[in-house]
Parts: structure tokens; sequence; C-alpha cells
């Protein structure tokens, strides 16, 4: 039984249309057979596209950069959602909501073998987001994905 987190860029959940649900139904299948050879997966997404957009919306009506991240740390969760509902619908033991945080991420592995997460705090991309459930999780394999 291994612990993997993966970081999975918002981007890669944006490739060209046609690719799109391959690449998702994909990913599904991989995170299926980890699950079957008893590994834990956390997966911390990102917000590509949908932050991206927000951000530069906001962009000239805000200045302030921390309320500019949440924007993107909601870009994020909205990734992470789509994720994670691909993963029950699939049939995959995944946690029932998006954890805010990575110690609440690191207690829903006591429920579920895959948890499904976006950004948490201002400031923090979620790739540093993926290192720290790494650490707390004591992960044998942190991946960071992207295109």
């Amino acid at each position: 039984m291994a612990t993997i987190v993966l970081a999975l860029g918002g981007s890669l959940l944006r490739p060209e249309v046609e690719e799109r649900h391959s690449w998702i139904e994909g990913m599904i299948s991989i995170i299926r057979d980890r699950v079957a050879a008893d590994d834990r997966i956390g997966i911390v997404v990102g917000g590509g596209a949908p932050a991206r957009e927000g951000i530069s919306l906001a962009r000239p009506i805000i200045d302030n950069e921390d309320r500019l991240d949440r924007i993107g740390i909601a870009a994020t969760r909205l990734n992470a959602t789509i994720i994670r509902e691909a993963l029950a619908e699939a049939g995959v033991m995944v946690s029932g909501s998006i954890p805010h945080s990575v110690n609440e991420a690191s207690m829903l592995f006591d429920e579920r073998p895959v948890v499904v997460m976006g950004g948490t705090v201002p400031g923090h991309t979620t790739d540093a987001v993926a290192i720290r459930l790494a650490i707390m999780t004591g992960a044998d394999r942190c991946i960071i994905g992207t295109n």
C-alpha cells in the first residue's frame, strides 16, 4: 500500500475539446487501478482557465492580491469538484467533500482512499498544497502534473 499525492495543473483539465473526456476517463481508470492495489491517492487540482479568466475579470476592479487569490482558489475548488464527481460517478471510493485545508484532507483519508481538493489559502500554489499534503500524510510519492 502506497500513499501518492498528485498535483494536477488546472490546464490539464482543459485540453482540446475532443480530448477532454478521454483524458479524464483515462485518469479515472488509473486512479481506480491504484485504489484496487490498496493505494491512497490525494489529488490537488489547480485552477487553470477558470482561475485565469476570473482573475482577469476582477483585476481592473480589485487591487488586493489576496482577494484575487481567493478567486483563483474558488476556481481550483470548482475543478476539484469536477474531478471528485467524475470519480464518484465511476464508482471510485472518493471523499464526500472537498477539504479546505491540508489537515482536513489528511483526516479524510481515514474515511476513503481518495481525497480530492483545490487550493487552500492566498499565497499558496496548488503545487505547494500538494507538497504539504504529501509531507503531512507521509506520502511515498508526490507527482506534479502540468502541461
